[in-house]
């Protein structure tokens, strides 16, 4: 479901990204998040692969999901296109209202985005998406 737009998240990444997600705390939903676990309650805080990104090297605190977003959007568009929820979305970094008719629906979305995110990072360097998913 998700697969193109996590290709396009992955093209705007640096090369050592992968060493640097935990699949073990990947989660990217804001809401199924336990930030208590992160030692921080902010707003923006979670354990998606932007705020994996943006950790702290030495002790592993998770950092802000926005911070890295104008990090990786200033990489991908130098012209200076200000991110947003749209861009974030269409990189596999976050879901749009769309993505889930009911807010019932937005619980299973993220979870679905979060299955396909570790099927992207199992693919290993370089995984292409194909046809019924991840290419090896």
């Amino acid at each position: 479901m998700f697969e193109a737009r996590i290709a396009r998240g992955i093209s705007v990444l640096d090369l050592g990204w992968r060493e640097r997600v935990d699949p073990d705390r990947l989660d990217m939903g804001f809401s199924l998040f336990d930030q208590a676990a992160t030692g921080d309650g902010e707003w923006g805080v979670c354990g998606c692969v932007l705020s994996q990104l943006d950790a702290d090297p030495d002790t592993h605190t998770l950092g802000e999901y926005r911070d890295q977003l104008d990090v990786v959007c200033a990489m991908a568009d130098p012209d200076g296109r200000v991110p947003d929820g749209r861009w974030a979305a269409e990189h596999g970094f976050d879901l749009e209202t769309a993505d889930y008719p009911t807010d019932a629906d937005e619980a299973v979305a993220y979870r679905e985005l979060t299955a396909e995110w570790h099927q992207a990072m199992s693919a290993g360097q370089g995984a292409d998406p194909v046809v019924g998913g991840w290419s090896a």
